[in-house]
């Protein structure tokens, strides 16, 4: 298996002055890889810029071997690349839940019979069957974040970036959430990105990015990466 996701010192700023620094990393196609760090860090930054959302300002950036900057691009590059956000009033388009679910597919041009059935068997994944013919606007956010993850599971792209989609559910939920992922990848060889704060999550992963004030500083086994991390943080408190 090849490199799904290839960048190369990319760039890119907001006016607030946060951004990505020559970032330069390769992922691998069928490996669960987590995005940590500090708030404000640029994490959520590099979620947006894979599938060009965020435009890049230098560097270079393939996913499933097409180029991010290249506009025409980005239509296949989204087939392939699923991104659930962090707050998920930023996602939902529908007013009922199934509706929700089925837009991605219905926007694939599949036939109403497989549309029905993936929606169906995407809500039964994250335990929403019977939220099914429900108002998004009576859910709870822990309810609406697993209903964006339905969405992207009924979508089926061959890359799923899910930026703290655990961060409004309870740990029982967040816990079910992780075997999911754990799932996608180790039997349809679905390739994830997991933006987390949570240590069990990062080290559930297969692999580690530690993202901080816009640059990648470390990238590696998530056991590691953390326990350099926090015998850092504890260094800089000592000499506070």
């Amino acid at each position: 298996m090849g490199a799904v996701i290839k960048a190369q010192n990319i760039s890119t700023s907001y006016r607030t002055g946060f951004g990505l620094k020559e970032i330069s990393f390769e992922i691998e196609e069928g490996s669960f890889v987590c995005i940590t760090g500090p708030n404000g860090g640029g994490k959520s930054t590099l979620a947006k810029v894979l599938n060009g959302l965020v435009p890049l300002e230098g560097g270079s950036l393939e996913v499933c071997g097409l180029d991010v900057s290249d506009v025409h691009n980005l239509p296949e590059i989204r087939k392939n690349l699923g991104l659930v956000f962090q707050n998920p009033d930023n996602q939902i388009v529908s007013v009922i839940v199934e509706e929700d679910v089925a837009f991605g597919p219905c926007n694939l041009g599949l036939p109403l019979d497989e549309v029905k059935k993936r929606t169906a068997r995407a809500l039964e994944m994250v335990g929403m069957t019977e939220y099914a013919a429900s108002a998004v606007s009576s859910l709870s956010g822990g309810q609406k974040q697993l209903v964006c993850l339905a969405g992207i599971l009924a979508f089926r792209p061959k890359i799923m970036v899910l930026d703290e989609i655990t961060s409004m559910i309870d740990p029982v939920e967040r816990n079910k959430i992780l075997q999911i992922i754990k799932g996608l990848v180790e039997e349809q060889g679905i390739t994830v990105l997991l933006i987390s704060h949570r240590f069990s999550e990062c080290l559930a992963a297969d692999r580690l990015l530690y993202i901080e004030n816009g640059s990648l500083v470390a990238d590696g086994n998530p056991r590691q990466v953390l326990s350099a991390a926090l015998n850092e943080d504890e260094g800089r408190k000592s000499n506070a």
